[in-house]
């Protein structure tokens, strides 16, 4: 880490979305590096057997270099390789549930980030269940060990983060007073509490709310409520606008039914409308 985030004692992270390189032309080259202290790049799939593989290697084989090539000229920039995601989560449960598919998925994570360069590695299982509690933490110290013992061998310290939910039902299903101590940090997703397949228009990530508990300011209370130091978790902001289509005029649209999703910036000719778009200045 850079002298000035080591003084502020602050991490910057950014999730760059390997199919970026597509509909929205976002490159690697693109990142603005310097004003980061991390770049996490999503994903990693995980299959039945428990092994960590590439979701897309054409993808992969233009933007590994370019991984590369950042962090030759940004050397105080760390860059992980993010294992799941939201679409390619379905293997987590059952690999976990087992010890040996388990520590399979540990060692092919650790193998995965060294043959590519990364110097960690963050899971986004979205997102485990009930069932799944102390399996999600045992994965945790699987993964944890296992990169100690990498970087052991390799004299220098590899990191391991999560992507972890920001709604009430989710939380409930981490251990986090036994996980937080096997991570370098959490990246809370507070956003997406209301989303483009969503039949009511609402805020997209609301610091506070009038009701409930889909709010950043209650999901982060959680997270300290149930233990996790404050400077282990690292808020996530949303860079994509939201929007809807059949909104009536009341209330300028906000809080109103909504006939679909708008059609969004980066929709392919036929594609179904997505609603995300693109936000100026980004």
């Amino acid at each position: 880490m850079s002298d000035t985030f080591q003084a502020q004692s602050m991490r910057l992270v950014g999730y760059f979305p390997a199919g970026a390189i597509h509909a929205q032309n976002y490159y690697v080259s693109d990142i603005p590096a310097k004003l980061l202290s991390h770049v996490i790049y999503a994903f990693a799939n995980v299959t039945a057997a428990g092994e960590c593989v590439s979701l897309n290697a054409n993808d992969d084989a233009v933007n590994f270099p370019q991984l590369l090539a950042l962090k030759a000229n940004y050397p105080e920039v760390l860059v992980l390789i993010s294992v799941g995601g939201a679409s390619h989560s379905t293997n987590f449960a059952a690999v976990s549930a087992d010890a040996a598919t388990r520590a399979q998925l540990a060692q092919s994570c650790v193998q995965f980030m060294t043959q590519n360069g990364f110097d960690g590695v963050d899971i986004d299982w979205e997102f485990p269940g009930a069932a799944d509690r102390d399996n999600f933490t045992a994965l945790m110290q699987e993964l944890r060990s296992q990169l100690d013992v990498q970087g052991d061998a390799d004299g220098r310290d590899y990191l391991l983060t999560i992507a972890a939910p920001a709604g009430p039902q989710n939380i409930v299903n981490l251990q986090l007073a036994l996980i937080h101590p096997y991570l370098d940090w959490i990246n809370l997703m507070t956003y997406d509490f209301s989303t483009a397949s969503s039949r009511k228009t609402n805020f997209v990530a609301p610091l506070f709310t009038h009701e409930g508990a889909l709010n950043v300011n209650a999901a982060v209370n959680s997270y300290l409520g149930a233990g996790v130091p404050a400077d282990k978790i690292v808020l996530g902001v949303r860079f994509v606008g939201t929007g809807w289509q059949g909104v009536a005029p009341t209330n300028d649209g906000l809080y109103q039914t909504d006939a679909s999703a708008a059609p969004g910036t980066w929709d392919l000719p036929g594609a179904a409308p997505s609603g995300s778009f693109r936000l100026p200045g980004h």
